[in-house]
């Protein structure tokens, strides 16, 4: 149960039992929110991250969208405001730059590894023709 009693919802709200009685614009009853348990998120508050897939991403438009959520971060960071406390924050895209840098690093040690292999591969060689031992 969400609510006991009555509530006047002003918009956007979620009521995932059906007993708010919401009617406001923008209002979701019997909708399950989808949300992660409260924690400390950021912010002076406990918020609910919303999951993927969430009705609440994205469905406030118009005066119910704030500049901030409860954390303090800007609103909106997607297409609308998300409905609650919490406004996900798009990930922050790896620069293209920094992607070709970890390719080249990464180019540069199997090349390595293909050295150091094949340098014991001529040492073992060397070995068996000699008899020297292979370091």
């Amino acid at each position: 149960m969400d609510c006991f009693g009555g509530m006047t919802s002003l918009s956007h709200n979620i009521d995932g039992s059906g007993t708010c009685n919401l009617t406001g614009p923008g209002d979701m009853p019997s909708t399950v929110p989808m949300v992660a348990p409260l924690a400390d998120n950021g912010g002076p508050t406990l918020t609910h991250v919303l999951d993927p897939g969430s009705p609440a991403i994205d469905a406030a438009v118009g005066t119910a969208c704030p500049d901030t959520d409860q954390r303090g971060v800007s609103c909106p960071q997607g297409a609308a405001c998300y409905i609650g406390s919490f406004e996900l924050e798009p990930a922050t895209p790896v620069p293209a730059a920094f992607e070709w840098a970890l390719m080249a690093l990464a180019a540069s040690l199997a090349g390595l590894a293909f050295l150091l292999a094949r340098r014991r591969t001529l040492a073992a060689n060397e070995s068996r023709w000699t008899g020297a031992s292979v370091p």
